[in-house]
């Protein structure tokens, strides 16, 4: 089985082009700093600006609505040479954005909306969620009621973006989940919405993450939303939630070729065990190790691909992509611990240490699969959502259905995905 990636001619020309203009706009990686974000939140902004006005914040999209017209194959290329200078996700969090916008918005809203994305003027924190585990609306920390034309939204909740940080990069609207009714159930008791940031009576706490990324406490005192924010219909929100937020993004439909396997494979043919003596990739247990990296590398090709071709084909995914995230986090965390018994302490060297390989990419990869511990991006978490399409999970009452403080009997979920 042929397990490499073959590049038309077209793709071919079009990442000599992609290139050309990313040394010309973006500096080189190594001035890239190694928490895999730009060196400040202005340079942040400003390379968001000029992807926008090159059309490739949303590079699929028309260029009449604000992106570049790319064919699939050229998306693909542009998103492997962000992904190769660390701000891919700036591709990702607009394309997540637009497509929620396109499938939940009102026609006004896509009217407002879908350009300001494109031009790279919307900036949307998202709250920080565990969607596959039992939402209790009467517990849930943000209440909304209709008050006349408008909505009215009190409590707290925690949002995040993975790129910005607050101060010099603040966002333009806060995407936030409420609870509607309290006493309905958890599918028809929440609402969506994309709230102003400017609104009064948003108060923003501190930091909270320790990891790359930010996370804040946001405050709702009153806060008063028009009716236009409302995204989907009232009572959706929880749907409108998971399609946001555990879908895949547009920009993350193609499957992209990873380098770090094969810059590992390059470093241990490059450097020795003992600084003199037989080179890494001569010693039987690293070559074992690296096969292992290799062997997941392919494999989650082989799930992107699958996907991608399901969705050119038109056939719906239903665990597909959660399967193949799932795979990802987990090899992601594996490939972690084989760079750290293959290089040894060299793996943690960051891109601040003149004797880190390849700018400190390796290190960089070590806090990414920290941070997929975070119960927002946990591998385990996705098992839910394989569980619900296989209909492998189990809603059961709790021993004699004692009702909680909703009235509403005790539930539980039961999954079996290893």
């Amino acid at each position: 089985m042929d397990f490499s990636q073959h590049y038309t001619e077209d793709q071919r020309r079009f990442r000599r082009e992609v290139i050309a203009w990313l040394e010309a706009n973006l500096p080189p990686m190594d001035e890239i700093p190694g928490d895999d974000m730009p060196s400040s939140p202005r340079q942040t902004r400003t390379w968001r600006l000029r992807l926008a006005k090159k059309g490739w914040l949303t590079p699929t999209e028309g260029v009449d609505r604000g992106g570049a017209g790319l064919t699939g194959d050229q998306a693909a290329v542009l998103l492997e040479e962000l992904e190769q200078r660390g701000v891919r996700s700036l591709v990702d969090e607009s394309s997540r954005l637009l497509r929620t916008i396109k499938q939940w918005g009102s026609d006004l809203q896509a009217q407002r909306l879908l350009p300001a994305i494109a031009s790279g003027q919307v900036i949307c924190w998202r709250p920080r969620l565990d969607l596959d585990n039992p939402l209790d609306p009467a517990a849930f920390g943000i209440r909304a009621h209709r008050d006349g034309d408008d909505y009215v939204l009190n409590g707290q909740g925690h949002f995040a973006h993975g790129l910005f940080e607050l101060n010099d990069n603040p966002p333009t609207h806060w995407w936030t989940l409420a609870t509607i009714d309290a006493l309905a159930l958890p599918e028809q008791a929440f609402a969506a919405f994309l709230v102003p940031a400017g609104s009064e009576g948003i108060s923003v706490g501190a930091e909270t993450r320790l990891v790359a990324g930010k996370a804040r406490l946001v405050s709702f005192d009153s806060v008063r939303v028009p009716a236009f924010c409302l995204l989907g219909d009232q009572g959706t929100g929880l749907e409108v939630a998971r399609s946001a937020f555990q879908d895949e993004p547009v920009a993350e439909e193609h499957p992209l070729e990873d380098n770090r396997v094969d810059q590992l494979i390059q470093y241990t043919r490059d450097a020795h065990g003992d600084g003199v003596g037989t080179l890494l990739s001569g010693q039987p247990v690293r070559r074992l190790r690296l096969m292992d990296a290799y062997i997941d590398k392919r494999i989650g090709r082989l799930f992107r691909a699958r996907d991608t071709w399901m969705r050119a084909n038109g056939i719906p995914l239903t665990y597909h992509a959660a399967q193949t995230r799932m795979w990802e986090h987990r090899a992601a965390l594996r490939f972690s611990q084989i760079t750290r018994e293959v290089m040894g302490i060299y793996a943690l060297l960051d891109r601040n240490d003149p004797r880190a390989p390849v700018q400190g990419d390796f290190e960089l990869q070590q806090r990414q699969s920290l941070a997929g511990h975070d119960p927002l991006e946990a591998a385990e978490s996705l098992t839910g959502i394989i569980a619900r399409a296989l209909k492998l999970e189990q809603s059961q009452e709790e021993p004699g259905g004692q009702p909680n403080e909703t009235g509403r009997p005790l539930r539980h979920s039961v999954t079996n995905i290893a």
